[in-house]
């Protein structure tokens, strides 16, 4: 796959994203990948935050029982006997903010399970929340968050723009968690450039953060994007492109403790 991605790239404008070539293009999700000319404005990167926020099936509802891998990646039960997705959101003030909701609530009620499939038919009217504040006043706060200071704010705007022409919401293909992975793509992608690319690519392939990102991406692409696994992605990316603010044996011991930890260990902040 790295071979294939290498000679794409090879062979494409310097403009056209990564995630704009025909490898990542199966489901769809990268059809707003930016094409940018020129190169980023360095004041691009003093942007300030990028904040990944998830609202998880538990902590959005009141669940009175737990089914941990269930509650985590895909939803929840409440003590209404409703079904609790959870939510995913990006921020980036007072440029961005990515919510995508759909239009009408979802009917528990014998359609769920049909609304799962990814296929047009399902498609349905969606909406984009204005800010985090208003989504928290008509809602609740986000009970998980992951920051990012390295990031492209000139990429994430791009992106943005192409993505909120359409509102068509889709449960499985276009949903708020599809929105925010594209979206943490997009910002992330060229934020790593050192002097010796090579070097860094090594790194990156001994990094396991890195593994453990594209497990939870081909689980997505097989699947679909969900608020617990965009939470379990944004977490990997930080620590990639943050690496410098930790040391890497450290971060190996700690994906090891995770690891061994599994879906039941605790959920910090970040």
């Amino acid at each position: 796959n790295l071979l294939r991605i290498a000679l794409l790239l090879r062979a494409s404008y310097d403009e056209v994203a990564l995630l704009g070539l025909s490898a990542f293009a199966t489901r769809n999700w990268y059809d707003n990948a930016p094409v940018l000319v020129g190169e980023d404005d360095p004041a691009d990167r003093q942007a300030g935050l990028m904040t990944v926020r998830v609202w998880t099936p538990v902590g959005s509802a009141e669940v009175s029982s737990r089914r941990y891998v269930v509650d985590r990646y895909l939803g929840a039960i409440d003590v209404n006997g409703g079904f609790s997705t959870g939510h995913s959101a990006l921020e980036c003030l007072p440029h961005v903010y990515i919510s995508h909701w759909p239009a009408n609530d979802l009917d528990p009620q014998g359609h769920l399970v049909r609304a799962f499939r990814a296929g047009a038919e399902n498609d349905m009217p969606g909406l984009f929340q204005p800010s985090y504040a208003d989504e928290s006043q008509v809602w609740r706060p986000a009970d998980q968050k992951v920051e990012f200071r390295n990031f492209s704010l000139r990429r994430l705007r791009a992106y943005w723009a192409g993505y909120r022409q359409e509102s068509r919401y889709n449960l499985t293909n276009r949903n708020c968690s599809v929105a925010v992975a594209a979206g943490l793509d997009a910002a992330l992608e060229g934020v790593l450039q050192p002097r010796f690319p090579w070097l860094r690519l090594a790194l990156l392939l001994l990094d396991p953060d890195v593994w453990a990102a594209g497990y939870i991406r081909s689980q997505a692409k097989t699947m679909c994007w969900t608020p617990g696994m965009v939470l379990d992605y944004a977490r990997a990316l930080q620590r990639v492109v943050e690496s410098s603010r930790t040391p890497w044996p450290v971060r190996a011991l700690d994906f090891f403790r995770r690891l061994r930890a599994g879906p039941t260990g605790s959920e910090g902040v970040s």
